[in-house]
């Protein structure tokens, strides 16, 4: 199967409690071992996975289902790069403003964008400690 993110784990998890085997590739690896092809169609990406897949049985290894902590761990990871990025789109739209509207900016704009700001810093924080956290109180991710 192509990996989708969020979109696989219930069907990863119902594999696993099946015990059934099942390798997760990225979608690109996919449509670049493929070359050019005309159209898409849901048809036509599980034809292309299949033989992908078909191609290659004797080269790819059943995939490692995570453990509830690794999962853990991915989604807080992701959750903090989220908010880091929106801290960032934050910044870089004040600092435009700033350069562009000078002494014209409304107050309401910069104070509120550096109350959000402030507050998605604190989040990250959190995260971060959690975290750690999460890490401290799992033996394999902590020797990982």
């Amino acid at each position: 199967m192509e990996y989708t993110g969020i979109y696989t784990y219930n069907l990863e998890r119902f594999l696993q409690e099946k015990q059934w085997k099942y390798v997760k590739r990225p979608a690109l690896d996919i449509l670049r071992s493929c070359g050019i092809r005309r159209g898409k169609t849901d048809f036509m990406d599980a034809r292309m996975i299949s033989e992908y897949g078909w191609m290659r049985q004797s080269t790819l290894k059943p995939t490692v289902a995570l453990t509830d902590g690794q999962v853990e761990l991915q989604q807080l990871m992701a959750y903090r790069d989220k908010l880091v990025a929106d801290r960032a789109s934050y910044q870089s739209r004040l600092k435009e403003l700033k350069g562009q509207m000078q002494n014209k900016m409304h107050t309401q704009i910069e104070q509120s964008s550096v109350y959000i700001m402030d507050t998605l810093a604190v989040e990250i924080k959190e995260v971060e400690k959690t975290i750690r956290e999460t890490i401290a109180s799992d033996e394999a991710l902590r020797s990982n």
